[in-house]
């Protein structure tokens, strides 16, 4: 919060930001001082930290108010609708304020809305469940480093029953997270989708209607899966759109406007949209239960850490495009962006192949306690 209320300051105090641009030409522009940029700076960096520090660390917070796995995939589901339904009115409502009214305004509303949610957040201290630390997850990590070490000349065996499988929860114990190779390649080829076309869905209503249809839950490892194969899709069609656009250009000039409808973008918004809407819950639910106590907050913190990267890559994969294809020039219609789309497709493709081999060999440790628990 403290960030965005330096934005408010920098925003409403006329000596924190530089003046106006004469219209009359360029050269009339001021620079912002050394101060006023690095109170900009400031700014920026306090509220990048905040929203890393509690994004996701609620999440793990609300999950723990819950003993039952069922529950707390619940309440992912809702805790992502809710964080992307504030996404869609910051960037709607409040854009348009900034944009028609006043940037005061909009970061004065920001503040308003932070104001509230702390005020709503600790009023409900007394009632949350607050489980005991399990100790530093660091220790168990540097316990896994040492005992691979000293016992790197151990003959392997090749005895199922001499490997432990089970979740401690004050232990640290390796297994073959599948979750984090479907994240990286499924966020870049996501996130550059958002680069190209700035537009997201999401619909909170699929798991409860994929339930009614298939009679269960989908496990984690699974809807991870779906939502890789639903975002290749998405970039498919894109291509496909594309490139039918592109022909119309062709057809009657490539400086003219394509009388096409936007409703052509609809389907692989709503692929991407259901994609993300089974891919981020499940990574995040897979995370938090299968990772021990000491590492459930930093496990699902991973994937805000993940998404971040991947809007860097998605950035570098655009980048890359431009400086050694003529794929994206400033002309739309004079370049081959649905040959960007099939590239994101093959790399979601290449991406889902390889998720599918750590899911083949994962295996449950903490839904596996529940299964066993409803068969009985």
């Amino acid at each position: 919060m403290q960030g965005i209320i330096l934005l408010l300051i920098c925003s409403t105090i006329d000596s924190l930001r530089p003046p106006p641009c004469d219209p009359s030409g360029p050269t009339s522009c001021i620079s912002p001082s050394t101060l006023q940029l690095s109170i900009l700076y400031l700014a920026i960096t306090l509220a990048t930290i905040g929203v890393g520090g509690t994004r996701f660390t609620l999440g793990s917070m609300g999950a723990d108010q819950f003993n039952h796995p069922k529950h707390q995939w619940s309440f992912f589901n809702w805790y992502m609708f809710a964080m992307y339904t504030s996404i869609v009115m910051s960037t709607t409502a409040i854009t348009y304020v900034e944009d028609d009214v006043s940037w005061g305004w909009g970061f004065g509303i920001c503040v308003a809305a932070n104001v509230v949610g702390l005020i709503v957040f600790v009023a409900g201290s007394r009632f949350y469940r607050r489980l005991k630390p399990k100790g530093s997850p660091f220790t168990g990590l540097a316990r896994v480093v040492v005992a691979a070490v000293q016992k790197r000349n151990v003959v392997v065996s090749n005895k199922s029953e001499d490997y432990y499988y089970g979740a401690d929860d004050g232990q640290v114990n390796v297994v073959a997270a599948a979750g984090p190779s479907g994240t990286f390649k499924f966020n870049v080829s996501f996130h550059t989708r958002l680069h190209l076309s700035h537009h997201n869905l999401r619909r909170p209503v699929l798991l409860p209607a994929w339930q009614k249809v298939t009679g269960q839950f989908p496990p984690p490892l699974q809807r991870i899966g779906i939502g890789h194969v639903l975002c290749a899709l998405s970039m498919a069609v894109s291509a496909v759109v594309e490139s039918n656009r592109l022909k119309e250009a062709h057809n009657i000039g490539t400086n003219s406007i394509v009388p096409m409808s936007t409703l052509w973008l609809v389907p692989q918004l709503v692929l991407a949209g259901m994609g993300e809407a089974f891919h981020f819950p499940g990574n995040t639910a897979l995370f938090y239960q299968e990772f021990p106590v000491t590492l459930k907050s930093t496990a699902t913190a991973m994937v805000s850490m993940m998404i971040s990267i991947a809007f860097y890559l998605s950035t570098a994969v655009v980048g890359i495009v431009q400086r050694e294809t003529n794929w994206l020039p400033d002309n739309i219609n004079e370049g081959r962006l649905d040959n960007v789309y099939w590239l994101c497709f093959g790399l979601g493709g290449v991406n889902f192949v390889y998720y599918l081999g750590c899911a083949w060999f994962y295996k449950y440790q903490g839904l596996a306690k529940v299964a066993d628990e409803n068969k009985a």
